[in-house]
């Protein structure tokens, strides 16, 4: 993920417009892209919860639309955790996160709360 010190300050600033949340610099989640089925002993990997044949791609977003960080190298039998799990993407914002830096992405409960990842509460009680 390249982005510029300017490009960062202006997604921080509209999401803590819209949100109050402070640090945001995206938004993550993956999504399958069809495929034509694989080889017999490898279907296994591919086939997705939904019922297809696909890779499953991660993608990172940021406040104008623009994709700052793909990763579709996974079958779609992969769930979107492993993926961020295996990924470059991890490994820097973590060594980010270690040397100071306050950046963080909004992620669905597919993925783990992280000091740089943030997910809803599960099950929050009413109000």
């Amino acid at each position: 993920m390249q982005n510029s010190e300017e490009e960062k300050r202006e997604t921080k600033c509209y999401f803590f417009g819209r949100s109050g949340i402070p640090g945001v610099i995206g938004c993550i989640d993956g999504t399958h892209i069809k495929i034509v089925s694989p080889k017999k002993d490898h279907q296994h990997l591919y086939y997705n919860r939904k019922g297809f044949f696909s890779l499953n791609a991660m993608i990172v977003c940021d406040n104008a639309m623009r994709i700052r960080y793909i990763n579709a190298k996974y079958p779609g039998a992969t769930h979107d955790a492993n993926v961020f799990n295996m990924s470059a993407l991890k490994q820097q914002l973590e060594e980010e996160y270690r040397s100071g830096e306050r950046n963080m992405l909004l992620g669905d409960g597919g993925y783990a709360l992280q000091p740089y990842m943030l997910t809803p509460y599960r099950n929050p009680e009413p109000g």
